[in-house]
């Protein structure tokens, strides 16, 4: 689509990919958005090579497992994309598991994570 590769990485970091696609695709219909997003989404849920777990993010959620601590994962990626990146990671599976999907607004707002936090039971 011609974008500037910069100005897309300086934007999309925590935005779910739609607001994305939206935002650098000014002037296509939502049809065109929803098929790009569509074939984005099959890519990002397919091309899992080099997706792993940060050091010490196993041990965490370990720790926290074993002493009963409550977490969530809470990411601005769509289901098949957030699922198929945890099981590339290793990760263990949450309790809570909130992807895009579960709100209206992605970040900057707050929306996932209170979502997140209540799931959880927190106040």
């Amino acid at each position: 689509y011609g974008v500037d590769p910069d100005a897309v990485l300086a934007y999309i970091h925590g935005k779910q990919a739609i607001t994305t696609l939206r935002h650098f695709m000014p002037g296509k219909s939502e049809t065109e958005i929803q098929a790009e997003f569509l074939r984005l989404e099959q890519i990002e849920a397919t091309d899992l090579n080099g997706i792993r777990a940060l050091p010490g993010a196993l041990a965490l959620l370990e720790h926290l497992e074993t002493n009963a601590i409550p977490w969530a994962i809470v990411t601005s990626g769509s289901i098949p994309v957030a699922h198929a990146r945890h099981r590339a990671a290793g990760l263990p599976t949450p309790a809570v598991f909130v992807t895009a999907e579960q709100v209206q607004h992605g970040k900057p707002q707050p929306d996932a994570y209170l979502l997140g936090a209540k799931l959880l039971g927190l106040p």
